[in-house]
């Protein structure tokens, strides 16, 4: 564990990252990546594998991603761009969320807002229910989950 900011690139291979009070930026890796850190936030760019970020108190961003994620934050909003199939789950307390998706990707979408509102892009084509705070059903026939949760804050889907 380290105590500071954190920058890894270029890895081909599983990696683990993680501070107790600290930034940490991830880019370019071929593998499995999970990173922790308490504070600070969590940035992570041109993934090809599974993707876990934690953080306590700090935004997520993760750009460019090709597998699932799990993204969680108490205090941050988090970014999700998917440059393959979206899948996985991001949950944040406070703050909002943001996925773009492939134009041709599928997904089971699972999006609930507490307090806070869901906006599913009119292009995505989902069907099934839609409230102001929430969004369930199938985009493109659907695939696999993507769980999308804030308990305080917004979510908004959009197709790139």
């Amino acid at each position: 564990m380290v105590n500071g900011p954190v920058e890894v690139e270029e890895i081909t291979g599983d990696l683990q990252v993680t501070s107790s009070e600290g930034s940490i930026q991830v880019a370019w890796v071929t593998g499995d990546v999970e990173a922790r850190t308490t504070s600070g936030p969590i940035e992570m760019r041109h993934v090809d594998g599974e993707v876990t970020a934690k953080t306590l108190d700090g935004a997520i961003e993760l750009a460019q991603v090709r597998g699932p994620i799990v993204a969680r934050t108490e205090h941050g909003s988090v970014l999700a761009s998917f440059s393959g199939s979206p899948a996985g789950s991001v949950e944040t307390e406070r703050g909002s969320i943001d996925v773009v998706i492939p134009a041709d990707s599928a997904a089971d979408l699972d999006a609930h807002a507490t307090r806070g509102s869901v906006v599913v892009d009119a292009a995505m084509g989902l069907r099934g229910e839609e409230t102001e705070s929430l969004a369930v059903g199938k985009i493109n026939g659907g695939g696999a989950l993507l769980l999308l949760q804030t308990s305080r804050g917004r979510i908004h889907l959009s197709r790139r």
